[in-house]
């Protein structure tokens, strides 16, 4: 991990990103690339920090976003895949000597954890920067620490805790157990929600925006709920998840069609292309083939990701494409409707939560706490919104739920309902792990993928070898 941790000066910013990202900083950086402790002298330089930590989530590589769904949707059982550059993670056979593979997801993030790590730092340090301001970046900087943590601990297991800059000491830390790694998550996430405004701040990080890629509250609450829900505090999923829900004024479900464009009352967090990449969405882009998706090696969605929608589900007709050539028929990933076009003037913005995760959180903490009228209540508000107008072939598509359903027949429910809700936005593979189904669904859909027999150590990711070499205290996953 040496080649992650050691540079010369306690953070980085990425200018060539901030020269790309107008519409998110307005204001001129200092030329050369590596920026010291004057960075947080003033409120400017350090807000373009900030920006900078942002800009990294949507460059191309493995810490964007479309890629990290992508990757884990390749593992699971949500697509198929016609490319090859990713076919050791479609076929659940990733070489941990493969850097063409899911191995540079590890690096990315923790490059990321390691500028965040500064702004903390640096804002702490400073004697400049008004309180209002240092205020606001630390607790950005703790809640995207903790987004980026809550990915690794669920893709690899135990992992290093990293939390300063300290680059002698980073470079020889062994993995730390994934209950502390889930501590130092909540407690950065409970900080966020203490010190984030509760409006949306805009490029300044401190006035009043429609924006809402800056998260705020309600977006460290509802991240919060989402951790609180893997690591089975169902008490405190339901209060956090209830917590945005009744938050009327800010957030709503939308329509179907609205529930992607950019800063939506579905939106809880989103984030904001850069203006030179000429496509709204990088989803949009990869997902919706222009002529053939297997030439073009973009991936479909797999006969089970199919076959979970229901007769009537109206998610099936407005989240999914279809392109037909030579008379097969190809169906993808069609939650954002744009492959191209000037993202100057986007319509969409890539979403990281929304509303409809928080009542399937609430539905699925309910349910655990016995509370299974509650949980059928929130499960049918998702449903409803997908159901179809009723006609003679359908007289009642995507029925509401039955009040006598079980407590497990209701987990069940919840685990279907998410695989539609949430199809190809990063949660199936976890989803699958948390709950324990990984083995049986995984069993039979490898076989399918070309992957031969799957084993149960496979659902955590290997670190890459050259970090292995290069800090002789980590261990590799089991397995590999």
């Amino acid at each position: 991990m040496k080649n992650i941790y050691i540079y010369a000066t306690p953070i980085i910013v990425a200018l060539t990103i901030l020269s790309g990202c107008k519409k998110l900083v307005e204001i001129d950086v200092p030329k050369n690339q590596l920026v010291n402790e004057n960075v947080f002298e003033s409120k400017e330089t350090a807000n373009a920090a900030m920006l900078g930590a942002y800009a990294t989530m949507y460059l191309p590589g493995a810490d964007n976003s479309y890629l990290m769904s992508f990757l884990t949707g390749l593992s699971s059982d949500e697509f198929t895949n016609f490319g090859t550059i990713y076919e050791e993670v479609y076929v659940n056979k990733i070489s941990p000597i493969n850097n063409n593979s899911a191995a540079p997801f590890w690096t990315s993030a923790y490059k990321l954890i390691y500028l965040l790590n500064g702004i903390i730092e640096g804002c702490n340090a400073s004697t400049m920067l008004e309180q209002p301001i240092k205020k606001q970046l630390i607790a950005e900087s703790q809640f995207l620490r903790a987004f980026w943590y809550f990915n690794l601990v669920n893709l690899y297991g135990e992992i290093p805790l990293v939390l300063t800059t300290n680059y002698t000491v980073n470079a020889t830390l062994p993995r730390t157990a994934s209950s502390k790694v889930y501590e130092q998550i909540v407690a950065d996430l409970l900080a966020a929600q203490s010190n984030l405004n509760s409006y949306y701040v805009g490029n300044d990080g401190l006035t009043t925006s429609t924006e809402r890629i800056r998260p705020n509250q309600s977006a460290a609450t509802a991240l919060l709920a989402r951790v609180y829900l893997y690591t089975g505090n169902y008490s405190a999923a339901e209060s956090m998840a209830t917590a945005v829900i009744n938050t009327t004024a800010v957030y709503d479900l939308e329509t179907l069609n609205n529930a992607f464009l950019k800063n939506n009352k579905e939106a809880i967090w989103q984030t904001q292309v850069n203006t030179n990449s000429g496509y709204n969405t990088p989803e949009g882009n990869f997902f919706i083939p222009q002529t053939n998706p297997v030439i073009e090696n973009r991936p479909v969605l797999s006969a089970q990701q199919l076959a979970a929608f229901e007769a009537g589900d109206q998610r099936k007709v407005n989240w999914v494409g279809k392109i037909t050539v030579s008379g097969t028929d190809y169906y993808y990933p069609f939650k954002y409707k744009i492959r191209l076009g000037s993202s100057a003037t986007a319509t969409e913005y890539p979403t990281y939560i929304r509303l409809a995760e928080m009542y399937l959180i609430r539905a699925e903490a309910r349910n655990e706490l016995n509370n299974v009228a509650g949980a059928i209540a929130d499960l049918n508000r998702i449903r409803s919104r997908a159901r179809a107008a009723a006609t003679v072939d359908t007289p009642n598509p995507l029925p509401a739920l039955s009040a006598d359903l079980t407590k497990e027949q209701l987990r069940i429910a919840i685990l279907h309902e998410r695989q539609t809700e949430l199809f190809t936005e990063g949660h199936r593979w976890y989803d699958l792990k948390r709950t324990k189904n990984i083995d049986q669904v995984m069993s039979t859909v490898t076989p399918l993928k070309g992957g031969g027999q799957w084993a149960s150590y496979k659902q955590l990711w290997p670190i890459w070898d050259t970090e292995l070499l290069n800090n002789r205290n980590l261990k590799q996953n089991d397995g590999y």
